[in-house]
């Protein structure tokens, strides 16, 4: 009973920690394997070993790659290039939809939070130029990202934590690198057209009307000079499509995923296009090791016989029902309204130490239970407090917490539809 009250008490103390927002995450990262070995609930040597797992390197790859494509402005150049064959629209939801389609190919394959940093400034330039509402286009670009981010398994922090925990509890399976786009591609078009053909044109410009006419001879779009090479264009384009084709092919190939990542850290290094100080600074280690400790701590629950006692709870409260609408309709319902609340990755990490618990206790696969859970934590799209850098576009667009919640609610309820839909259909429980 020990190490059940021990694991209780720390996962109660991640939640709080999460919602809180008073305790930083890189701390609670690195509380959780120390209380936990320190108590003798886990072993002390193996407390610090989810640093060498293969879902660290992907993340740290996905950063350093992306942070090289953002560096030499191939990102920059790629919205230019769009802005120019965008002037021929004249209809704002199209232009809206261009914007939104831009920002979610790229978060598919690059740092959700990395892309609209990058682009903000771009976004406000495509939204003068084209005569469009810029508080429209930030929002957009807030709302497209965050949908793109669950195309890929690399998309987000998120999706690869999702496919380490079912790589963890269903040894010899995995969750491929578009896997989960059967559903959360159709998931993330059906959101992003909601808003730029529908929910968008109740939406009030707050920051004035367009202040300015669109450029004639196309200067004002190719502006910004063009900061790497073409060597450097080269370079990282192929080292890019390098790392997405062989982390989708994790296991076919005699490279596994994680040395994919030391492969493009030597790639970029060795050509100088990223210095070890550029690599080092651009990692998130905070969610690298906040990511280690939810791990250990998903560990513990299940040694610790915590997650039993949470599956006989819930064995009570579900009943005999097997129904997968049900299950799956609940648990994203579930994910939907704490991710509103907390950061995506953080609502992800308090319910993914149940998903085994549910799979186990209600005979059920686990993968549509992680899936659906994925998804529906992706979708924080009714409060600026689930991504941190929707602050950031609500100060540039002026747009207010009720805008977020008057637009974002009709996607929430359409994500978690189909979502409910989608799952069962694709991975039957």
């Amino acid at each position: 009973m020990y190490p059940v009250i021990i694991t209780s008490a720390v996962l109660v103390f991640v939640i709080v920690g999460i919602i809180s927002q008073k305790i930083p995450t890189i701390a609670l990262g690195l509380l959780v394997p120390l209380i936990l070995s320190v108590t003798g609930v886990i072993d002390s040597s193996t407390a610090f070993n989810g640093l060498g797992s293969t879902t660290i390197f992907l993340i740290i790859g996905a950063q350093v790659i992306g942070d090289a494509c953002f560096r030499i402005g191939m990102t920059d150049w790629i919205g230019k290039r769009i802005i120019r064959y965008t002037r021929r629209f004249n209809n704002d939801s199209l232009k809206l939809l261009i914007i939104s389609m831009l920002a979610a190919c790229l978060s598919a394959f690059l740092s959700s939070a990395g892309v609209q940093v990058a682009l903000l400034s771009l976004i406000i330039i495509m939204a003068k130029t084209l005569r469009l509402s810029k508080t429209r286009s930030l929002i957009a670009l807030g709302y497209a990202a965050g949908v793109g981010g669950m195309w890929s398994i690399i998309g987000t922090t998120l999706m690869v934590m999702s496919k380490s925990a079912y790589e963890a509890a269903v040894p010899g399976e995995t969750i491929g690198m578009f896997e989960m786009t059967k559903a959360s591609f159709p998931v993330g078009i059906a959101c992003i057209l909601l808003f730029c053909f529908v929910t968008s044109r109740y939406q009030p410009d707050r920051c004035g009307g367009v202040d300015a006419a669109p450029a004639e001879d196309g200067s004002e779009s190719d502006a910004a000079p063009q900061v790497g090479s073409r060597r450097d264009f080269l370079i990282v384009g192929i080292t890019f499509l390098a790392f997405i084709v062989l982390v989708a092919l994790d296991g076919r190939t005699p490279l596994p995923a994680n040395m994919v990542t030391v492969l493009v850290l030597l790639v970029l290094g060795a050509t100088h296009i990223s210095s070890v100080k550029d690599m080092v600074n651009c990692i998130s280690w905070d969610v690298v090791l906040f990511v280690m400790g939810i791990t250990v701590l998903s560990n513990a629950m299940v040694s610790s016989g915590l997650s039993e006692l949470v599956g006989s709870l819930l064995l009570d409260m579900v009943g005999e029902s097997r129904n997968p609408y049900l299950i799956i309709g609940s648990i994203s319902i579930v994910a939907l309204v704490l991710t509103q609340l907390m950061s995506n990755s953080g609502a992800f990490s308090v319910i993914l130490p149940f998903l085994t618990v549910i799979s186990d206790s209600l005979g059920v696969a686990l993968k549509p239970l992680i899936i659906a859970t994925a998804i529906s934590c992706t979708c924080g799209f009714c409060l600026p407090v689930a991504t941190p850098t929707f602050m950031m576009l609500s100060n540039e667009g002026n747009i207010r917490v009720t805008d977020w919640l008057k637009q974002g609610l009709p996607l929430v309820v359409v994500a978690f539809f189909m979502t409910t839909l989608l799952v069962p259909m694709f991975w039957p429980l």
